[in-house]
């Protein structure tokens, strides 16, 4: 049953615990760390994990240990419960993708500690729990550490496309996977952290053939493990490359379009194989043949992941220059707006231009009217003042030339009133002038 004092340590990991620290990392802030992050990365209650438990020449026993269990119970330590060439696989699930871990915080502590899981490990975890974003999430991490010439640990986290199955928008979904393995002579452990479904059944039957060897599956899956999870991780990439070339392909046609018209138009078997030739590896020939073929099938499929990425970096450099080219696009079809909205403003300024050379025109003649209208009206303005002097000279003549200067008397009247009368006029057509003049 249960023993407090270990059980204590165990849910403090990785305090107190007897894992391997890196030089200069404070188990403190690994512990603060976790603590911090706890909300986003698991649950607060229920949840488990399945475990996988093989051993040398027996079948594999599959069991679902659930977050009470191991917050719970004391399992003894790992020297109590493994035997030469037994394994055990962890397998942690989020509820769903991008979300909180299936296991509680104490409980995955307790994993830890049990097993006694280096710290680095836990670089590799806080890049899981909750998210809102295929890209919000922590950087690539790969970890070993060599204990001796037969014990190591490794961590590492994995990305890898898979079909999200919601019908609408992009079909394919960022997803990462979390590798742990500890190796201590001939008896190993596996934490796995989200995988596919794909991969857990496939990788529970390389586990149940391993079992069945006399190695154990310990020794046989040293190495094809992480094969088979590299395998998983690869497996969709093609699909997933070709999914972004049709994408890639779309947004060509649509820039060729633009130019044309200026208008917008968006291995399994072969692993098997490499099991059944390692199943006799107590002779020295037949493990090292099946080591060859591992490692030929770990350069078949670096081939591959190199083929993969010499098609994406292919890809990238033609959607490099699709933006480029679009906007040369747009700033082509906004220089022809642009002189387009010119030319109808030359056309209106020439309107204009003409319509006020044909005002001036029309100004210029009123002047001339005006001008001869102003002469005339001088002309009339002599006359009439050569009328109003000479009026009363026109009226002493008639006098003179009548019967009234036969009387003396009577014609040195009239003179006398004469001439007064051509004085007044002077003075008025004086007045007049000088009253213009001031005006």
């Amino acid at each position: 049953m249960s023993n407090p004092t270990k059980a204590a340590s165990y849910v403090q990991y990785p305090l107190d615990a007897k894992c391997y620290v890196p030089p200069g990392q404070d188990p403190a802030l690994c512990h603060e760390m976790l603590i911090q992050n706890s909300p986003d990365l698991f649950q607060v209650a229920g949840g488990g994990m399945n475990m996988y438990l093989g051993g040398r020449g027996d079948s594999v026993q599959c069991q679902f240990i659930s977050s009470e269990e191991l917050e719970n119970t004391f399992w003894g330590g790992w020297s109590e419960v493994a035997s030469e060439g037994q394994g055990k696989v962890f397998w942690v699930q989020p509820a769903f993708s991008w979300g909180q871990l299936e296991i509680t915080e104490t409980a995955f502590r307790r994993l830890l500690a049990e097993h006694r899981v280096f710290t680095p490990f836990l670089d590799i975890v806080h890049g899981f729990g909750a998210k809102i974003s295929d890209y919000q999430r922590a950087q690539d991490f790969v970890h070993l550490q060599l204990h001796s010439m037969e014990d190591f640990e490794i961590a590492y986290n994995i990305r890898y496309y898979e079909l999200n199955g919601r019908g609408r928008g992009n079909p394919w979904s960022l997803r990462q996977a979390g590798v742990y393995q500890q190796m201590l002579t001939t008896q190993c452990v596996w934490i796995v952290i989200s995988v596919s479904k794909y991969l857990q059944p496939r990788f529970g039957q390389f586990w149940d053939t391993g079992s069945s060897t006399e190695g154990g599956c310990c020794t046989t899956f040293v190495l094809l493990g992480h094969l088979v999870i590299l395998s998983m991780a690869t497996r969709n990439w093609g699909a997933y490359i070709e999914f972004m070339r049709h994408k890639l392909i779309f947004l060509e046609q649509k820039m060729a379009s633009s130019f044309v018209d200026g208008k917008s138009s968006n291995t399994s078997s072969l692993l098997l194989s490499d099991v059944a030739k390692a199943s006799d590896l107590w002779i020295s020939n037949k493990t090292n043949s099946s080591s060859c073929d591992v490692a030929s099938a770990f350069q078949l499929k670096h081939m591959e992941i190199r083929n993969h990425l010499k098609a994406v970096k292919t890809m990238q450099k033609s959607a490099e220059r699709i933006p480029q080219i679009m906007s040369t696009i747009l700033s082509t079809r906004g220089e022809e707006r642009l002189h387009a909205t010119l030319a109808q403003i030359q056309t209106g300024v020439h309107g204009t231009l003409s319509t006020s050379i044909r005002a001036h025109d029309d100004v210029k003649a009123l002047v001339q009217v005006a001008t001869s209208g102003h002469q005339d009206s001088k002309t009339i303005k002599l006359l009439a003042e050569i009328a109003t002097v000479f009026l009363p000279l026109s009226f002493l003549a008639a006098i003179f030339d009548s019967e009234i200067l036969h009387s003396s008397y009577l014609g040195g009247l009239y003179a006398a009133l004469s001439i007064p009368l051509v004085l007044v006029a002077v003075i008025v057509i004086l007045l007049l002038e000088r009253k213009a003049t001031e005006v």
